[in-house]
């Protein structure tokens, strides 16, 4: 959603590599026959919650019994988030299995045993073992899924319009239409975000010997710009940081160890977006990713990564859910900084005085002068 025309930078690579190539990399791996689909939450009414990725000999009970995570949580949608998520029932030797691939999602997933043994430092036996735990009936069936969830990955606007046409529905329903979706979505994302992740973050934004800088894509900037204007609310050191055609890495000057990049980044991850966050994780800055299901490049060099759906009732992924999220993040803030953010807020409108309608507006009509405001 986010792509200005650039291709994708590999995970795990240096940014120097030809990210074309890349793409190209992955798109060739996708290129076997194969009998996949997504369950999805919305149009298949024999799905739990969450979408998930069926193989060849991936049956619907065996994904299930894959994704169940606990009666009392919305499962991941991802294998990354599968493997993140049942952690703790490997053994020693698989966990490290699980942390290679999470580490080069999706490449490590789509090497053969040997390479991610050797990426791990296990043998073959103890890979296949990590995939069987999964619930897969071998590596051939992991990588069958993992191959799906790519194709998703790379999906474009305009494969998006030709794969998921414009809904037909009875105009007068659209709306309701558009309101189940959205609720389906919103309890989908906010439900699965872990909540150990989620207090880390908001402990981060409200850590004022941090800097905070927050920037997005082409669309995702939306996000970014409104996370920044709450936060500038309740704390100091805040920056926005615009994707315009200016180049944004000129702002990574006074980065360093006690900056937190917040980096808004979906499906078709934008390239400016992924190079800004590497060289300000280079910088030692720590980065927090807001991303869909299949992870932005990013969540590689992030610290915590929070992940919500993007499925919407057009053609178009939707930043609703990830609205959402935002909009959690915001309440939590407020929870932790306290009567601090009151007495900033007092100062800004303090210095907020004249400019808003109901005070400028309404003394104009009054008689009280001619209406100034911010246009």
């Amino acid at each position: 959603m986010d792509s200005d025309g650039a291709q994708l930078v590999p995970m795990g690579l240096p940014t120097v590599c030809a990210s074309a190539r890349y793409e190209h990399f992955l798109r060739s791996l996708l290129t076997v026959k194969r009998n996949d689909r997504y369950i999805t939450d919305v149009t298949d009414k024999c799905s739990e919650r969450g979408s998930v990725v069926c193989g060849t000999d991936w049956t619907r009970q065996r994904a299930r019994r894959l994704m169940s995570v606990g009666s009392e949580q919305v499962p991941p949608r991802t294998l990354a988030e599968v493997v993140r998520a049942r952690m703790g029932e490997f053994t020693a030797s698989e966990r490290r299995v699980a942390r290679a691939f999470v580490a080069g999602y999706p490449r490590a997933g789509l090497e053969t045993v040997a390479q991610l043994a050797a990426r791990a430092g296990v043998s073959g036996p103890t890979v296949v073992r990590f995939v069987s735990r999964l619930g897969f009936g071998g590596y051939p069936a992991f990588q069958e899924a993992l191959r799906a969830e790519v194709q998703e990955r790379l999906t474009s606007a305009l494969n998006q319009y030709e794969a998921r046409p414009p809904v037909q529905v009875q105009p007068d329903q659209l709306l309701r239409y558009a309101l189940g979706v959205f609720s389906q979505n919103l309890e989908t994302s906010l439900a699965g975000v872990p909540a150990e992740e989620f207090w880390h973050v908001v402990d981060m934004l409200a850590d004022r010997r941090l800097r905070i800088i927050s920037t997005g894509g082409r669309f995702s900037q939306i996000l970014a710009f409104y996370l920044n204007a709450h936060l500038n609310m309740m704390r100091p050191g805040c920056q926005y940081v615009a994707a315009a055609p200016t180049p944004r890495v000129d702002q990574l000057i006074d980065v360093g160890r006690r900056t937190v990049v917040v980096c808004f980044d979906y499906r078709r991850y934008q390239n400016s977006t992924i190079q800004f966050a590497q060289r300000a994780h280079s910088r030692g800055a720590r980065v927090i990713l807001f991303t869909d299901p299949w992870l932005s490049p990013i969540a590689d060099v992030a610290s915590h990564v929070l992940t919500c759906t993007i499925t919407a009732p057009s053609p178009f992924d939707s930043l609703v859910p990830a609205l959402g999220l935002v909009e959690a993040i915001i309440a939590g803030l407020a929870l932790k900084v306290g009567e601090s953010a009151r007495i900033r807020m007092e100062e800004l409108e303090q210095l907020r005085v004249g400019t808003t309608w109901d005070e400028t507006g309404l003394a104009a009509r009054d008689g009280g002068g001619e209406e100034r405001g911010e246009g």
